[in-house]
């Protein structure tokens, strides 16, 4: 009988430990966030660089892009990041822009979508604007104002 991995609680439990030491900057708030109409996978705030960083400069950083609030969201092994998840990310993403905030987080948010397999399909759509950083990490500049960074495991 196979054992029913919890990838969800796995990544969350990753990044309450880590993000700031895979992003270089202090993590004011995290956890999963729920707005009245849906549910992100992870959800951050942050304040800018942290001054006494311990690791040596050349440190791979994956998070390095965060900006002041932050959603991730996360496909498992089984699942592929495909055109219709890209788009409910990116309303997600856009809705929270705004819910419930005194001011405007537009400019202020990033969307990263971790995903275990390369999607090929997805980046191969024009429409998005998805380019690649390295050979792991794709940026979007799709919507104005909302950063956008596909990671993918190394395959």
């Amino acid at each position: 009988m196979s054992k029913t991995i919890h990838w969800h609680a796995n990544i969350q439990e990753i990044l309450d430990e880590n993000l700031t030491m895979m992003s270089g900057k202090k993590v004011q708030r995290c956890g999963r966030e729920q707005p009245r109409y849906f549910q992100v996978d992870y959800y951050c705030e942050t304040e800018g660089e942290f001054v006494d960083d311990p690791l040596p400069k050349h440190i791979v950083r994956p998070f390095e892009h965060l900006k002041e609030r932050n959603i991730v969201e996360f496909k498992s092994i089984h699942q592929v990041l495909n055109e219709k998840i890209f788009r409910e990310y990116v309303g997600r993403a856009l809705l929270m822009e705004s819910s419930e905030q005194e001011a405007s987080s537009q400019g202020r948010l990033t969307l990263t979508i971790l995903t275990t397999r390369r999607p090929k399909a997805l980046l191969a759509m024009k429409e998005y604007a998805i380019e690649p950083v390295n050979d792991w990490k794709y940026e979007s500049d799709w919507i104005k104002d909302l950063s956008i960074y596909i990671l993918v495991q190394k395959q």
